[in-house]
């Protein structure tokens, strides 16, 4: 008789741990809801004063601007972000022909400007998401380019530096980079994941959980670059867009132009690349590779670096 009370107690217990753990969801807070921030950068070399003269480029500028409306269009609309202002979220940094900067203008791409705002933005929440868009040149070992400053020559930002900016950035960290030798900017290591060309890229994702962190949290920084550490990025020199850029807004569902006294703006439209109601950086890769024409992708070879969670950008 005891042994059936025993047990029969035992019995009731594992039922009532059973029904608390299916219920604790009830007892555990969502995460807040942070905002998204993004500096959008492009740069056509029309003013370069430097040695050494890159050659002008057409369709960045273009990429910029749409990059950051989409974002805009994309971020009014999302129900999972906190406050968000167009003004002070949407940073654009442009270099464009026919138009006139001063060194002292902060949207201005010099390097100076570029990390100084990347210092701005360590003011930003533990909940945040910081992207940073950049279509422009790049150096065989990855740096970027900036524009041109007389007090600057021939200054770069290199895959080193980008990456330190963006230690001290609290929140998730999106690097996207339409430029030549891109790959460059991704932190192969232990603890990341290549999805592109790691075929056992699960068994390296557990097996680095052992492994000491890196210097940026394996989850907190996302890059996708438009090309490999050793090949170049192309456009197709009608002021259109990079290619790889051109999918990526495909990806956000960019269309419904609207072009009013010279600006275009673009209505929203729930992006393709949304699994339901939701876009994550790994649904936004893909379908842009699946977009790019065969021969650029091969050309490319576009890659998407992150740790082992997916992340959401926007939820509709």
């Amino acid at each position: 008789m005891k042994r059936f009370l025993f047990l029969s107690m035992i019995v009731l217990a594992s039922i009532s741990l059973a029904i608390f753990l299916s219920s604790c969801e009830l007892f555990v807070p969502e995460p807040e809801n942070g905002t998204i921030r993004i500096i959008s950068i492009g740069i056509d070399y029309s003013n370069y004063g430097g040695s050494n003269k890159p050659s002008t480029l057409k369709g960045t500028v273009n990429d910029a601007k749409a990059i950051s409306q989409a974002f805009l269009a994309l971020a009014q609309a999302a129900v999972n972000l906190s406050e968000f202002s167009p003004e002070s979220n949407i940073i654009e940094m442009l270099q464009e022909k026919g138009k006139v900067y001063t060194a002292t203008d902060p949207s201005y791409p010099s390097k100076t400007n570029i990390l100084d705002q990347l210092e701005i933005f360590k003011e930003c929440d533990k909940n945040d998401i910081t992207v940073i868009y950049y279509s422009g040149h790049g150096d065989t070992d990855g740096s970027l380019l900036p524009a041109y400053s007389a007090t600057e020559s021939n200054a770069r930002i290199s895959p080193e530096e980008m990456l330190e900016a963006l230690v001290d950035i609290p929140g998730k960290k999106v690097l996207i980079l339409d430029s030549c030798f891109s790959g460059n900017h991704i932190p192969h290591d232990e603890t990341t994941i290549d999805l592109q060309t790691s075929e056992n890229a699960w068994h390296d994702a557990f097996a680095s959980l052992w492994e000491k962190e890196t210097t940026i949290s394996s989850d907190s920084l996302f890059v996708i670059s438009a090309a490999s550490t050793d090949k170049q990025s192309f456009e197709p020199g009608d002021e259109g867009h990079g290619f790889f850029t051109e999918s990526i807004l495909k990806g956000l569902g960019l269309v419904n132009e609207d072009t009013e006294d010279g600006e275009t703006t673009y209505a929203f439209t729930t992006p393709p690349a949304c699994n339901g109601n939701t876009l994550t950086i790994d649904g936004l890769f893909s379908y842009a590779v699946s977009e790019m024409p065969t021969e650029y992708v091969k050309l490319q070879s576009p890659q998407l670096i992150r740790g082992l969670y997916d992340l959401v950008l926007f939820e509709f």
